[in-house]
This record gives structure tokens, sequence and C-alpha cells, in this order.
């Protein structure tokens, strides 16, 4: 499927069914400003510009250097147009002294064992908890740049609950963010997890569960009052 005319061309692209889901989440995109905060391969870049005809302004940020070449590469293939790339940390967002109406947040995570075989031999519990303290950082700074009554879309492809709902029980306790409905495929989040109960609002998260398709977990946030 990557190796057509059609596709060098740039009139299609592949992504997974789950991952197709988080850019579709923002209630509006037309005349919004966006921040991809975590963007390469660029997949889900590629779909915003889509949904947003081309047009408007994407921020694309990219921390590792030599994940950089596939985003662009991407981004060209497709002709994107309204997409600016940094090689800049999502943790330092604010750097870039801009607000955004929309944050889309598909951050580093531990991945799950349907789509790597070797998971269990190469994960550990530390390496969740690693994991979770960065995508807080992560989390913190998409409020700081998000405007009032912007949308921050969490996104995740692990299964684990220190990177899913207790992130989002955090962001609701120390950020200035709800959570909001969403419509997508998938149940609903866990809100009583290793006995602790959590914000109620986190049952409106979804979990998309790996028998179906690759798992993942996704969170509309709205910052300010709802």
């Amino acid at each position: 499927m990557g190796a057509t005319a059609e596709y060098l061309l740039g009139l299609y692209s592949i992504q997974e069914a789950a991952a197709q889901i988080p850019a579709t989440l923002f209630t509006k995109l037309k005349n919004k400003t966006v921040l991809d905060a975590c963007a390469s391969p660029g997949g889900k870049t590629i779909h915003l510009a889509n949904l947003m005809k081309n047009r408007d302004l994407i921020v694309a940020l990219e921390l590792k250097e030599r994940k950089m070449f596939a985003l662009v590469n991407q981004l060209e293939r497709c002709r994107i147009t309204n997409t600016a790339v940094y090689n800049m940390d999502a943790k330092e967002a604010s750097k870039l002294n801009m607000n955004f109406d929309c944050v889309l947040l598909d951050v580093p995570c531990s991945g799950n064992p349907i789509t790597d075989r070797e998971w269990f031999s190469k994960r550990t519990m530390e390496d969740v908890h690693r994991n979770a303290r960065r995508q807080r950082q992560i989390l913190k700074e998409a409020a700081e740049v998000t405007r009032d009554g912007g949308e921050i879309v969490y996104a995740t492809c692990s299964m684990e609950p220190e990177e899913n709902e207790l992130n989002i029980d955090w962001a609701i306790a120390n950020l200035d963010v709800k959570v909001a409905n969403i419509k997508c495929h998938g149940q609903n989040g866990l809100t009583n997890v290793f006995g602790k109960q959590l914000d109620s609002s986190i049952k409106k998260c979804r979990r998309i569960w790996p028998d179906k398709t690759q798992g993942f977990f996704v969170s509309k946030l709205r910052k300010g009052t709802m």
C-alpha cells in the first residue's frame, strides 16, 4: 500500500483504524489554530490538515531530530501547506509564545503487547511510571498554551491506567480543564483503578480494546469553564 504511485503522489495515507479517531474529536477546526504536540511520523497531522481543508494553521512539534524527516516527508508528499514544523519538545511549547484553540496530544507511551510481541520482556513498571510523569508534564504545558474554551485531545496507544485515566484524573485536579463528551468507538474510561475512586467524569473517556483494533485511549478536555 505504501509503494504505489498513488501513495507516492500523496493521494492517500495509511493509518491504523483507532489512530484515525483523535483528529476527529475536536468540535470545530475551521478558523482554528491547532497544535500537534507530538507529531511524527505525521499521520494525525495530515488528518488534521485534511479536516481543515489545508487552511488556517497547524504547528507540529517533534522532539527527536531523526524523526523529523518522516514528518516533513509525509507533509510534503501530501502537499500540506498549512503546517509549520518545529524540532521542539512538547514540554516547552510555551516557548512558541502562541496560544491555540485545539491541541492534539498523541503522547509518547508504553504501547501494548498486541502491537509489540516483546512488550513484556522490554517494559517494566518503572518505564510506565516514567512515561506517565512525562505525559503529565506535556499535559501541563498543553493547558498553558490552550486558550480559554479551547480543547485538548489526549491519546495513547497504551492500556496502562497510569498513562490514561490516572493522568486525566490528575489533570482535572491540577489543571483548569474538564472532561468533555466524545462520540467514538470504545468503552467508558475506568473510574475505579487499583481501588482508587477517580473523578466520575472520566467515564466520558474511551478505551478501545485491542481485540478489535490497535489498543487506544482517547479523551477530550476543555480548558476553563464548560
